[in-house]
């Protein structure tokens, strides 16, 4: 069936295309929360709210750009919504940072070789404020002045949050890591 008349059908209330939908997309959803919540009942419960403003919704989606990019937006910001529900998210504010650019070297020996199951898992490890700028800014690339908005934060503090996080990564790394690609 075609994107148009999944639509469609979800529109009209019809179960089968709501299932449809939901079965193309639930697993990928389901992902993107764990980076969220490392707890496996939060991110379900995450993508269920989702999907429930995904499906109460679907009549202003305008399939202009990716139904998929649409879905997953909505279901971000729920899991950040759950999040700050939850209350979890703890930030250390500072009062200035100019542009923060880390010493994060994305092109490191070290960090090319490590499989994205581990460095979502060292992601986990981080606290939850480093983790959720991280993943918003990095992973599903939400510039500074969203994150700020969405999390109700400065900007100052979104960047602070993302350069720790990255440092903390980095640190991370080299310490599990390091002595595996360095030859003595």
């Amino acid at each position: 069936m075609n994107e148009k008349a999944l639509i469609v059908g979800c529109l009209q209330h019809n179960r089968k295309h709501q299932k449809e939908l939901y079965d193309i997309y639930s697993k990928q959803m389901y992902n993107v929360c764990l980076r969220y919540h490392s707890d496996a009942d939060l991110a379900k419960e995450a993508m269920q709210r989702g999907f429930i403003k995904v499906f109460s919704n679907l009549h202003k989606y305008k399939s202009i750009g990716n139904l998929g990019g649409w879905i997953r937006t909505i279901v971000v910001r729920t899991a950040i919504d759950l999040i700050k529900e939850r209350k979890k998210l703890q930030f250390e504010d500072i009062d200035s940072v100019a542009d923060v650019h880390s010493d994060w070297n994305e092109n490191d020996e070290t960090s090319s070789h490590i499989d994205n199951q581990s460095l979502l898992g060292l992601l986990s490890e981080l606290p939850i404020g480093y983790k959720t700028v991280f993943t918003m800014y990095v992973i599903d690339e939400i510039k500074h002045q969203e994150i700020a908005t969405l999390l109700n934060i400065s900007i100052s503090t979104s960047r602070s949050q993302l350069h720790k996080a990255r440092k903390m990564l980095q640190s991370m790394i080299q310490k599990n890591y390091g002595n595996i690609y360095h030859n003595p």
